[in-house]
């Protein structure tokens, strides 16, 4: 797979990265000509930007932001979330397909895989997904829940298409809850369930701290399944 194969054209033009947007993803060890198959873009003025179609309401000023593209299963655009770089609270804003269907980071690139019943690696945030596809491969299905408590609809999706699911939340007191949560709930719908638990914070710090090849050594004995 091109790493670069999913970046929207349209979203790229209209948000051009900026300095202040190249050194945030430079200290989280990502870059935007190394964003891999997601859209990071600073959001700023976004007035004076053409919107894309289906995003109406898009009327507000959100400085130093990430703007992520949002997407269905079967590929067609959601929506946008967008994230302040200098804190962890988003903002999103959603089609009518986006309020229909179940938003996980990454689907996109992974749904065949998933109908063929490949395990589903889940992370919460986007730099961690960035992190874990890198460590894993492309090939592996690693989707991000955006915070550590799933929502219904991602529940409800799992319930239909999930065999196995690997959980690689924070290793902090949010993420241990969170991971507990999927594990009773995988328990109840006769999912396979497997925590990992790796010496970071998160994903992206553990590739950070630790680097490629000592990351993947961490992993690899959870590559097999269940």
């Amino acid at each position: 797979m091109n790493k670069n194969e999913w970046i929207d054209p349209y979203l790229s033009s209209i948000f051009p990265p900026t300095p202040a947007l190249q050194a945030y993803l430079s200290s989280r060890n990502c870059t935007p000509s190394e964003t891999e198959f997601l859209l990071l873009k600073e959001f700023s003025l976004i007035e004076e930007a053409p919107l894309p179609r289906g995003i109406k309401n898009l009327t507000y000023k959100y400085q130093n932001g990430l703007v992520v593209p949002l997407y269905t299963p079967l590929k067609a655009f959601a929506g946008l979330q967008i994230q302040d770089i200098h804190s962890k609270r988003f903002r999103r804003e959603l089609t009518l397909k986006g309020h229909w269907n179940p938003i996980w980071l990454n689907i996109q690139n992974h749904m065949g895989k998933i109908w063929d019943g490949a395990d589903i690696w889940l992370v919460e945030g986007i730099f961690d997904l960035i992190a874990l596809q890198r460590i894993l491969g492309y090939d592996i299905v690693v989707l991000g829940c955006l915070t550590a408590n799933l929502s219904v609809s991602q529940k409800n999706f799992l319930k239909r298409y999930a065999k196995n699911i690997k959980v690689v939340f924070d290793m902090d007191e949010a993420g241990d809850s969170g991971a507990e949560r999927v594990r009773i709930f995988a328990k109840i719908n006769n999912i396979g369930y497997q925590r990992i638990t790796y010496p970071a914070k998160d994903p992206a710090d553990l590739l950070q701290e630790r680097g490629l090849e000592a990351s993947k050594s961490l992993f690899q004995k959870y590559y097999y399944r269940l």
